[in-house]
Order: C-alpha cells, then sequence, then structure tokens
C-alpha cells in the first residue's frame, strides 16, 4: 500500500491497542500499517508502548489458566492464548491461588 494511501492513526487509537495487550507488530496487521510506521508514531507522539501494555495476567485471567491447566491445557497452548510466554503460565499454575 502507498503511503500516501495508508490509514491515518490518532493517537488515541494507539493507545486503544496498546492497553489491549498488542504488540507493535500485532497492532499494525490490525491497523493495517506497517510496525516502523506505529513506532514513528509513538516517537511523534511521546507514546511509550511497553508502558502503556499490560504485562503477566490479570486476576481472572490467572483462575482460567490454572482451570485450563487442571483440564490438560499445555503451558505453551495457554502461553499463546493468553498472549504471554509460557515461563509466565508456569508461574501462574505454580502459584498458590
Amino acid at each position: 500500500m502507498p503511503s500516501d494511501q495508508s490509514p491515518t492513526l490518532t493517537r488515541d487509537q494507539l493507545i486503544a491497542v496498546a492497553t489491549n495487550g498488542l504488540t507493535q507488530a500485532d497492532a499494525a496487521r490490525k491497523l493495517g500499517v506497517s510496525q516502523s510506521k506505529i513506532s514513528r508514531i509513538c516517537s511523534q507522539e511521546g507514546i511509550v508502548w511497553k508502558e502503556l501494555r499490560p504485562r503477566g495476567l490479570t486476576a481472572p485471567q490467572k483462575k482460567i489458566a490454572r482451570r485450563k491447566h487442571q483440564l490438560g491445557a499445555t503451558l505453551r497452548e495457554l502461553a499463546d492464548e493468553f498472549g504471554v510466554s509460557h515461563q509466565t503460565i508456569q508461574k501462574t499454575v505454580s502459584a498458590v491461588p
């Protein structure tokens, strides 16, 4: 897609996708732009992506992950589902709720 036809992105759109946990690469695919465009706009707007993006799992996600693991889901399957590392899932299922 030529750059003059690339969708216009707003600061609010970028903040929304970042706070939903998307990586810049995932956000670029979702919004139909390049990752470099996302990075450039973040720099211009003073957006620090890694500070907006939630890390780890929420309490409800931890509960769901534990239950699915008890039912036989693998650490890697759960990691893919929740968009975290398998080590994060391992810590979650090993921890006392």
